[in-house]
């Protein structure tokens, strides 16, 4: 019966805890692992186990002693020769790689963690060294191993340097998702671009990413990503992200990474999040023109419509009111002192209403001098067409203003928004035959009354309800 094999020992030497623990995760299960968390506790566990240790990796920046001295240390203390030493380096320093090689390391593996790159390179480097023993040499592929000439390191320079400069004339913030070690990998320009102390984060051990992108923004991608097959591994999403404190929007394509086995199964994600905020601004301002009245700001007839049937549609159990308002003796403004004073008038009474009402509440300009209010009651709802009709009341300069109102209740409407508006008429018409700077509600006295903005159609005419046109201002 053959000898257990031992479980090799792999020591991670950085001062960054979570960079330790991820590189733990991702080892842990096939290796032993030691942790020290600086170079020199590293070098006093050398000194203590070094016998038991059978790879180390070292990262190169750290405080105190850093990766360059403890290999200098190790070169010394001849520990070198039978430890294997894989560098943690950071993106883009060949400057880190070159002289690591130059003092004796084997290997390097490039920040942010790939959790099958380093399983591949520490195993790598664990049977290199068994080939060792058992060829009874010193290290023979350290000869195999050169630094790259000038030339190439210049080439390489100015391509990564090119590479920084087009990325930052796009805007794209540039990103890779590794599932193994839960890291998100950005270029350092993006890091920059967002104010961010480093290129890779791990969504579900700590809040760094979200300073830029909200949770729910993060878990609806990965969804989507998780959703993808290998036939259809893209995404679209749109969402807003914050580029040092400043709210900036934009769309993030992405390409999910599907393993070729059988069943295939999820290995993460390469993509982009391109900046479009000045278009997505000028959507909005377009979005705006067309919903909105641009004399008074409120919102003009079809898009208060459109909202209205929405929320009645959604909220079947709620009830709501929508009153119709209009100016008493509004021509006498615009003939006595014109229309730009009448148009001062209609943008005065535009803002006395915005004043009265909720933010939940919808406020709307649906003709000439008619404005239209939509909101939620419970039981209150007399309480509050009495304050807002009070409030509206008063002067603009020597003018005087009163208005008339018409209220209908939606627990009283079959229909949607056309039927409610146009009860909401009628209701308008009893105020004013009784004399105006009044209110009525709605009831079914006023079915076969006229309208003042509606057509002059009964409520109870079949063929009309089934019409639901839409109101003529």
């Amino acid at each position: 019966m053959g000898m257990k094999q031992q479980t090799p020992t792999i020591m991670i030497v950085d001062d960054k805890e979570l960079d330790r623990a991820v590189l733990a995760d991702i080892l842990g299960g096939d290796y032993q692992i030691v942790e020290a968390d600086s170079g020199a506790q590293a070098l006093n566990l050398l000194q203590e186990r070094g016998g038991q240790i059978h790879l180390m990796l070292l990262d190169v920046t750290m405080s105190n002693v850093n990766g360059y001295q403890v290999l200098e240390q190790m070169k010394e203390q001849g520990w070198l020769e039978r430890i294997p030493v894989v560098m943690l380096v950071g993106e883009n320093r060949m400057d880190q790689v070159e002289r690591a090689y130059r003092m004796g390391a084997d290997d390097h593996i490039q920040a942010p963690f790939n959790g099958r790159i380093i399983r591949q390179r520490v195993a790598c480097n664990l049977m290199l060294y068994a080939r060792e023993k058992e060829w009874n040499c010193i290290r023979p592929w350290r000869k195999w191993i050169e630094a790259p000439s000038d030339r190439t390191m210049r080439l390489l320079e100015k391509e990564w340097t090119k590479y920084r400069f087009f990325a930052s004339l796009s805007r794209e913030i540039q990103f890779e998702y590794e599932p193994d070690s839960d890291t998100l990998k950005i270029s350092d320009w993006s890091a920059n671009y967002l104010g961010l102390d480093r290129a890779d984060v791990s969504p579900s051990r700590g809040d760094i990413l979200y300073q830029v992108v909200d949770r729910e923004d993060v878990e609806r991608v990965c969804e989507l990503l998780r959703g993808t097959t290998p036939e259809e591994p893209e995404i679209e999403y749109s969402c807003a992200i914050r580029v040092k404190g400043e709210q900036r929007w934009g769309k993030l394509l992405a390409m999910a990474l599907w393993s070729e086995g059988q069943p295939p199964t999820y290995d993460g994600a390469i993509g982009k999040f391109v900046d479009t905020h000045e278009e997505h601004n000028r959507i909005k301002v377009l979005e705006r023109i067309a919903s909105h009245d641009g004399l008074t700001g409120l919102l003009n007839r079809d898009s208060v419509s459109q909202q209205v049937n929405r929320l009645l549609e959604s909220y079947p159990e709620k009830t709501y009111a929508l009153a119709v308002i209009d100016l008493d003796h509004f021509k006498e403004a615009n003939d006595k002192y014109g229309h730009l004073f009448g148009d001062n008038v209609l943008k005065f009474v535009a803002e006395k209403l915005r004043k009265s009402i909720r933010s939940t509440d919808l406020a709307a300009r649906v003709g000439g001098d008619e404005f239209l209010l939509f909101m939620e009651y419970t039981d209150q709802v007399y309480n509050q067409v009495e304050r807002i009709f009070h409030s509206l009341s008063g002067h603009y300069e020597e003018f005087p203003i009163s208005v008339s109102m018409g209220v209908a209740r939606s627990d009283l409407n079959l229909g949607g928004y056309e039927v409610l508006f146009r009860r909401a008429d009628r209701a308008l018409y009893e105020a004013k035959r009784q004399g105006r700077n009044c209110y009525c509600f709605y009831d079914d006295s006023m079915k076969d009354m006229r309208s003042v903005l509606s057509p002059i159609e009964s409520d109870s005419n079949p063929d009309y309800l089934e019409k639901n046109e839409r109101p003529k201002v």
